[in-house]
């Protein structure tokens, strides 16, 4: 009984540190963004924003601007072929709206998007790449 409690509190602490240390990788890194509104079209609509994971939230300028708190993000990391993958979402309430953030680090490069909603209903999605800064 006593081998199979240190044997299983072993395992949760491996994962445990395998959890941390996904979003460790990200924590600190900013990215340059190009943020197109999705269903705009022309030249106007595409806009320029840095998006930086810091302390285990995520934030923009844009966000900021539109009242929205810098949100909380989980991380899963799946190895690819030349780089590990990281995904990650997160979520925060504005005063009226909810934003919510999904995306997915290859390397250098990121891509996602960023959804605005009101009482449960889709406002506006915005999808966005960028590079590491």
């Amino acid at each position: 009984m006593r081998t199979t409690l240190i044997v299983l509190m072993s395992i949760l602490f491996t994962s445990n540190c395998i959890a941390q240390d996904e979003k460790s990788t990200i924590d600190g890194k900013s990215f340059t963004l190009k943020v197109v509104e999705k269903g705009r079209i022309g030249k106007d609509d595409k806009m320029s924003d840095v998006i930086t994971f810091k302390d285990g939230k995520v934030s923009t300028k844009f966000s900021k601007d539109n009242g929205f708190p810098d949100a909380t993000y989980t991380t899963e990391s799946k190895d690819g072929f030349v780089s590990t993958i990281i995904s990650f979402k997160g979520k925060c309430k504005g005063k009226k709206d909810n934003l919510s953030w999904e995306g997915v680090i290859n390397g250098d490069e990121i891509e996602g998007t960023a959804i605005v909603k009101r009482k449960g209903a889709i406002r506006t999605i915005y999808e966005f790449k960028g590079v590491l800064k």
